[in-house]
């Protein structure tokens, strides 16, 4: 019978003070939800790039720092410098990149201020010659959320072709 009591005890609590973990850590399917499309919105507009100013665009999305990491087409680049360069020397015969398309989206939220979005994209990328380059692939990104702005902090993927 005092089983029974202790039963019922906890069993009104768990009522009165809700169900749920109070834990700060606890993200509920709400929580994932509104994290899902705050990251969706950030990566609409980081690929939605400039014809003007679009490596300083993709850059801004960026939190560059000595630990950022990005790994594409089999070559890893580690840190602001690393990642500046290979923008510059993209721009060299990289006029813009337009038509950013993501048919594949999945979004991983790994807690309340970081979220890793893995997608397939396809993109065409304007080259200086007048050449337009249809490119497609893969990457995974992870972003964090920075004085309230959601930024890439490490990425990794491929181009197809």
């Amino acid at each position: 019978m005092k089983q029974f009591g202790m039963l019922i005890i906890i069993l009104v609590l768990c009522l009165l003070n809700g169900c749920t973990p109070k834990d700060e850590a606890y993200l509920s399917n709400k929580d994932k939800q509104a994290i899902t499309i705050e990251v969706n919105q950030a990566l609409d507009v980081w690929m939605d790039s400039p014809k003007v100013g679009w490596i300083e665009h993709i850059l801004s999305g960026m939190q560059l720092t000595d630990d950022f990491a990005m790994v594409s087409d089999g070559n890893i680049l580690k840190g602001t410098n690393s990642i500046e360069q290979y923008m510059s020397e993209s721009s060299q015969y990289v006029e813009y990149i337009a038509n950013v398309q993501t048919p594949e989206r999945y979004v991983n939220v790994l807690s309340r201020d970081v979220a890793m979005i893995s997608l397939t994209f396809t993109e065409d990328v304007h080259l200086k010659s007048g050449d337009v380059h249809k490119s497609k692939g893969g990457f995974q990104y992870v972003f964090k959320k920075i004085d309230n702005d959601w930024k890439v902090v490490g990425m990794a993927g491929t181009h197809i072709n």
